[in-house]
C-alpha cells in the first residue's frame, strides 16, 4: 500500500549516501519517506480512533487538532519509518548480501521533518552524516556521527 500524507505545514527531506554502490541509497530513496509518512498516517488514525465520542472525528479534524504531531509522535514516526526500512533490507537479498551473510553495500541517511511553518524540527539519522542549521550566518551542528570511534555505537 502506498502511503501518501497531505498535511499543510509538514515537509519531509532526507539525504542518502550510499557506500559500496548505490543501491541501498536508492532503496532509501524510494522507501524511507513512505515509510515516514504512512507511520505518520497511522498516527493520526489512532488518533481519531482515541479521540472522546462527544468530539468526534469530524470535530477533531475540523478543530485542526490533527495538523501538528507532538515530538514523541514525530520521532516514533522517524524511528518506525527507519526500523520498517531497515527490516526490509536486512531480510531481503536484492543482491546486497554476499554468499558468506555480510553486505557489501550500505547508506547513511539523515531525515528532517518540519512542520509549523518552520518552527518544529524532528531529525533522524543513522552513520556518519550531519544535519547542520545556519542560525545568523552561524553552522550549528544538530546531529553527531555515528561511527565506530563513538563508545556508545562500538
Amino acid at each position: 500500500e502506498s502511503a501518501m500524507l497531505y498535511q499543510r505545514d509538514l515537509a519531509l527531506f532526507g539525504v542518502f549516501d550510499g557506500h559500496g554502490g548505490a543501491q541501498v541509497s536508492r532503496i532509501l530513496r524510494d522507501e524511507l519517506l513512505p515509510s515516514i509518512a504512512h507511520s505518520l498516517k497511522q498516527t493520526q488514525k489512532e488518533a481519531l480512533r482515541r479521540a472522546p465520542s462527544v468530539l468526534g472525528a469530524s470535530s477533531l479534524i475540523s478543530s485542526g487538532a490533527h495538523e501538528k504531531w507532538s515530538d514523541g509522535q514525530a520521532s516514533d514516526a522517524l524511528r518506525r519509518g527507519f526500523r520498517c526500512v531497515e527490516g526490509g533490507l536486512v531480510t531481503t537479498d536484492g543482491g546486497l548480501v554476499t554468499a558468506d551473510g555480510g553486505c557489501f553495500a550500505g547508506a547513511t541517511a539523515v531525515v528532517m521533518m518540519l512542520q509549523s511553518g518552520g518552527k518544529c524540527l524532528n531529525i533522524a539519522w543513522c552513520g556518519d552524516c550531519r544535519a547542520v542549521l545556519s542560525q545568523r550566518g552561524e553552522a550549528v551542528v544538530l546531529t553527531a556521527d555515528h561511527t565506530l570511534s563513538v563508545g556508545a555505537e562500538q
